[in-house]
């Protein structure tokens, strides 16, 4: 299959299995995960939701796998990102969180608190998702390893491998035992292949060294640009302003983030947005002063997203950025490959 056609066939993998499970989660899960009261926002915490908390960790990790089973032959991101923006059908089904201030008028700060946590629980969920994800496609191999998506940029193709096997040290190593039998030979061969794993060993730490850095600089980069960009679009507190403010910051910080520092862990964008979330609720959490009743009507818009919203839609918003530089880098691999003759 050529590349182009692959990457058509992924996106619409993806948008079919997205929407699918939107639906899924809109009509048939929410059940399951809603509030008692209608009128409350979709938290688990500050509410004592804790058969939600448990619906709504279910509901998802059962998505996750389903959605990675389905999505096993491309890239390992496209089933967790069909995952997670199928389960913003429970931010666009929850209510905003006015009725939840209004409620815990005079108590703000320790409802903040409270949301910090969840958003602590929520990026643990988020992990164990990751997890999933691993396990539904080491099993796959298991299977049959055919199956898998195996990425253009880090697999040689049949060429290179032929070419390998033709190269001379492929030949020495298939070479017959006599060209080994005397004891100096057998040495220098010793020697050599101890300076071979020592040189390797030494490559792995300095490319672990490089990696590290360059998921740090990923990170720091995508943090500062989708907080730029929440301060600059989220002007409302109307959930579908809210929504649309996480996912297009999120989208946007990741993809240029990701351009400039690639690497290859999901993990790192996927958590993202729930650390953020963290210190957004510490800032209102600092900030609030108990002034009497109508303390909750100046809280900042910007504290009045959901923990879930922050996982859905933030968290939805950085894997789609981290999925379309994948393939913008792919394209282009594949491509500067093409015109080289490679």
């Amino acid at each position: 299959m050529e590349h182009h056609h692959f990457h058509w066939l992924e996106k619409l993998q993806v948008q079919i299995m997205t929407i699918v499970g939107l639906l899924a989660v809109y009509f048939l899960a929410w059940p399951a995960v809603r509030p008692d009261d209608p009128l409350a926002p979709m938290t688990f915490l500050p509410l004592g939701g804790y058969g939600s908390a448990a619906g709504f960790a279910i509901v998802f990790c059962l998505l996750v796998a389903v959605c990675a089973a389905a999505t096993v032959a491309v890239r390992p991101v496209g089933g967790l990102l069909s995952a997670t923006l199928a389960a913003g059908a429970v931010s666009l089904r929850s209510p905003q969180i006015r009725a939840l201030l209004w409620a815990r008028q005079g108590d703000v700060g320790n409802l903040y608190a409270q949301l910090m946590a969840e958003a602590l629980m929520l990026a643990v969920l988020a992990t164990v998702a990751s997890l999933i994800v691993f396990v539904v496609r080491r099993t796959a191999a298991a299977i049959n390893p055919n199956w898998l998506w195996k990425n253009p940029m880090t697999e040689p193709a049949d060429p290179q491998r032929e070419e390998a096997s033709d190269s001379p040290a492929a030949k020495v190593e298939t070479s017959s035992p006599d060209a080994d039998a005397t004891l100096w030979a057998r040495i220098r061969s010793a020697v050599h292949a101890a300076g071979q794993q020592a040189s390797r060993v030494a490559g792995r730490r300095e490319g672990a060294r490089l990696m590290v850095g360059r998921c740090a600089a990923c990170v720091l980069v995508a943090a500062i640009i989708a907080t730029v960009m929440l301060v600059a679009v989220m002007q409302s507190s109307d959930r579908g302003q809210i929504i649309f403010a996480l996912l297009v910051s999120f989208t946007v910080g990741l993809f240029v983030a990701h351009q400039i520092f690639p690497q290859p862990h999901a993990l790192v964008a996927w958590v993202l947005p729930m650390i953020i979330a963290v210190g957004f609720y510490a800032m209102a959490w600092a900030g609030v002063r108990p002034d009497g009743p109508g303390d909750w009507a100046r809280v900042n818009v910007l504290f009045r997203a959901l923990p879930v919203d922050w996982l859905t839609a933030g968290g939805g918003g950085a894997l789609l950025g981290f999925w379309i530089s994948q393939r913008v880098h792919e394209y282009r691999h594949v491509h500067h490959g093409h015109e080289h003759g490679e």
